[in-house]
């Protein structure tokens, strides 16, 4: 057990760092999720675990994982690997079905559209492939030239929208119903002429649930900043600190800010100032990862002290912090 936990930690330490927020090409980012039953799943470097905050107990689920994705009703799991892509039981794990897929790239992330009626995967070579999570059947294989790995797969609320990131610094808004594009963020690459080279888009990491705001992470020097963009590419505001997701409702923007050891709450709308802020326990040096629960009760986080990595669970609400696990 002491092996597989060293190893995971080393993988958060890469993966996770805001310092480096872009993806490598072909390359998959860590992904923290919320189990239906309270528990936190993590993947990184190809290590699926599963965590009880509340017991203080943890569970290696699956080695050789690529990207996971959690149903909607939460009894089913979307694991990709190595040349594969199967659908499992939750909290059993249990295999339920093995989907078919194009003999292309591999599988680099997932996501399932809010209603579970589909499966979204993303893959080294660019391709968006959707399958019907009911009769598994591949229904359409979107993608962009030139080609870059699939980073990040966010649907908006009604499964209408889907905003794929590209390793490369681009994304694209998809209208899922006709298959075709809404707007393609894609800012001039460092070194094109008239290029600021002091500031550059590095990564896209959220769609709002209604499907009209993009969240993305801006470097300016050695700073960085948290940009909010409507669906038109324009930018709405910009905060400093790394931007991490919206939360469930749409109504606020989860960061983390400098010196990446505490994560703030922004509104989506109104004033510049943190509604509030999330402090870990004082050992705490960084905070790597923040995600709020879908039924914001809770925001747990990744990060580590002078022992090494631990998880951090605050009370959404007040931002108190209830309990912690090495």
């Amino acid at each position: 057990m002491a092996g597989w936990r060293i190893r995971f930690a080393l993988a958060l330490l890469v993966l996770l760092c805001p310092a480096q927020p872009a993806t490598p090409q072909g390359a998959s980012p860590a992904a923290v999720e919320w189990a239906a039953d309270g528990r936190v799943l993590i993947v990184a470097r190809g290590f699926l675990a599963r965590f009880d905050l509340e017991a203080g107990e943890e569970e290696l689920l699956a080695e050789n994982v690529v990207a996971f994705a959690v149903s909607p009703t939460g009894d089913r799991l979307a694991v990709a690997g190595p040349g594969r892509l199967e659908l499992r039981s939750y909290p059993e794990f249990e295999r339920l079905a093995t989907l078919e897929r194009p003999a292309s790239a591999p599988l680099v992330s997932l996501a399932w559209s809010p209603d579970g009626a589909t499966l979204a995967a993303g893959t080294a070579e660019g391709h968006i492939l959707l399958w019907d999570a009911a009769t598994l059947e591949l229904w359409a294989d979107l993608g962009i030239e030139p080609p870059s790995a699939v980073a990040r797969l966010r649907f908006s609320a009604d499964g209408a929208r889907l905003l794929t990131a590209f390793a490369d610094s681009r994304a694209v808004l998809w209208d899922i119903e006709e298959r075709d594009v809404v707007r393609r963020f894609d800012w001039p690459r460092p070194g094109a002429a008239g290029e600021n080279q002091s500031a550059v888009i590095t990564s896209f990491v959220d769609l709002s649930p209604d499907g009209r705001h993009v969240l993305a992470n801006r470097t300016l020097g050695g700073d960085s900043k948290v940009v909010l963009l409507n669906d038109r590419g324009r930018v709405r505001w910009s905060r400093e600190g790394y931007g991490i997701e919206f939360t469930p409702d749409g109504s606020g923007v989860l960061s983390l800010v400098p010196p990446f050891r505490v994560a703030a709450l922004y509104p989506v709308e109104g004033q510049a100032r943190a509604q509030r802020i999330f402090q870990p326990p004082e050992a705490v040096t960084t905070l790597f990862l923040v995600r709020a629960s879908p039924d914001r009760k809770f925001l747990v986080g990744v990060g580590e002290d002078e022992q090494g990595e631990m998880l951090v669970l605050w009370d959404f609400a007040t931002a108190r912090v209830l309990a912690t696990q090495r």
